[in-house]
C-alpha cells in the first residue's frame, strides 16, 4: 500500500517496478537484547529502500502504509547502513542487521528494543506532489515480538544489585557504584536521579549517568569517514564497579559534581523510555558539602 499522498504517475510506475516477489522477513519473536536480523526480496531495487520497524499493537494492519509514524529504526537495503555512501549498489535481495553496532540503525529509539510488539516494513523514498519527502510501502509489513522472558524478569527483580560503594561523598569527589546485573545487555546503565525525580522517571531527565559496560557516556563505538558515531556501548558486564567523575560523566541533566543533597541510584536495563526495568538500591547517595 502506497502512501495516500504518492501522484497517480508514481503510482503508476512503482506498481510496475513493484512485484509479488518483493517481501521482506523476520523471526517472529526475538529475545530482549538480541540481533534482529531481516531479509528482504526487491525486483528492480533502488538505492532508497530500506527497512523499517514500527510500534504495532493486534489491530494494527500489516498494509497500511507506516510511514506518518514514529519510526524506531532503520537500515537502508542498498549496503545495511543508515546513510547511504557516495557510491551505493542497489540490491535485488539480502539482509540487514539491527544490533547497535555503527553505522547506527537508532531513529527515534536507541538499541536495545525495547520489549513489546511491532511490525517490519520494507519501504522506498519519494517525494509527493509538493516535493515533500514521502515513503511507499513495497509490501506488507511482517510482526515481531521483543520478548522478555519472566524468568529473566524475576532474576533481575529478585538476584540483581546495585550500591554506591560509599553512600556519603564529599561535593566533587569521585565516587564508585557496584552492580550485579544477572543478565547483562547492551547500553545498560547505571542512573542517578533526585529523589523526587525518581518517582515518575518517564518525563525527567537523570542527572547523572554512565555505561555499565564502557564506565562512561561516550560508548565504545569506532567513528568512520562516511558515517556519523553513535554514543552506544556494545560491550556488556554483568557485574563490576563503574566510577563518576570528571573524565568520563555528562550528557545528562547535571554536568560534574552533582550538587550538594540526596540522589537516588538504579541499575536501568532499558535504553528507552520508559525505562521500566530496573534495580534500585535500598540506600540513596548522599553528597554533602
Amino acid at each position: 500500500m502506497l502512501n495516500a499522498k504518492t501522484t497517480l504517475p508514481l503510482l503508476l510506475v512503482n506498481l510496475l517496478a513493484v512485484t509479488a516477489d518483493t517481501s521482506v522477513n523476520v523471526k517472529s519473536q526475538i529475545a530482549f537484547g538480541k540481533p534482529v536480523v531481516a531479509s528482504f526480496v526487491v525486483d528492480n531495487p533502488t538505492t532508497k529502500d530500506w527497512i523499517g520497524i514500527y510500534r504495532s499493537s493486534t489491530k494494527d494492519s500489516l498494509s497500511t502504509n507506516p510511514f506518518d509514524r514514529d519510526e524506531m529504526f532503520f537500515v537502508y537495503t542498498c549496503n545495511g547502513r543508515q546513510e547511504i555512501p557516495l557510491d551505493p549498489t542497489a540490491m535485488t535481495n539480502g539482509t540487514v542487521r539491527f544490533n547497535g553496532v555503527d553505522p547506527s540503525e537508532e531513529y527515534y529509539n536507541q538499541w536495545p528494543i525495547s520489549p513489546r510488539k511491532y511490525k517490519v516494513c520494507l519501504m522506498r523514498e519519494s517525494t509527493d506532489e509538493n516535493g515533500d519527502e514521502a515513503g511507499e510501502l513495497l509490501a506488507d509489513c511482517v510482526p515481531l515480538k521483543i520478548k522478555l522472558a519472566r524468568k529473566k524478569r524475576n532474576r533481575i527483580k529478585n538476584k540483581a544489585q546495585v550500591y554506591a560503594l560509599k553512600t556519603e561523598v564529599k561535593f566533587d569527589e569521585p565516587f564508585q557504584v557496584y552492580f550485579n546485573q544477572k543478565f547483562p545487555v547492551p547500553n545498560s546503565s547505571i542512573m542517578i536521579y533526585r529523589p523526587g525525580d525518581a518517582l515518575d522517571i518517564a518525563g525527567v531527565n537523570e542527572a547523572m549517568w554512565v555505561y555499565t559496560g564502557c564506565d562512561n557516556v561516550l560508548g565504545d563505538q569506532v567513528s568512520h569517514p562516511a558515517y556519523s558515531k553513535s554514543n552506544d556501548c556494545r560491550k556488556k558486564r554483568r557485574k563490576g564497579t563503574v566510577n563518576f567523575n570528571a573524565t568520563n560523566t555528562g550528557r545528562a541533566d547535571i554536568d560534574w559534581p552533582l550538587p550538594v543533597g540526596e540522589y537516588v541510584v538504579r541499575l536501568e536495563y532499558y535504553n528507552n523510555r520508559p525505562q521500566a526495568l530496573y534495580k534500585q538500591a535500598k540506600i540513596n547517595l548522599k553528597v554533602v558539602a
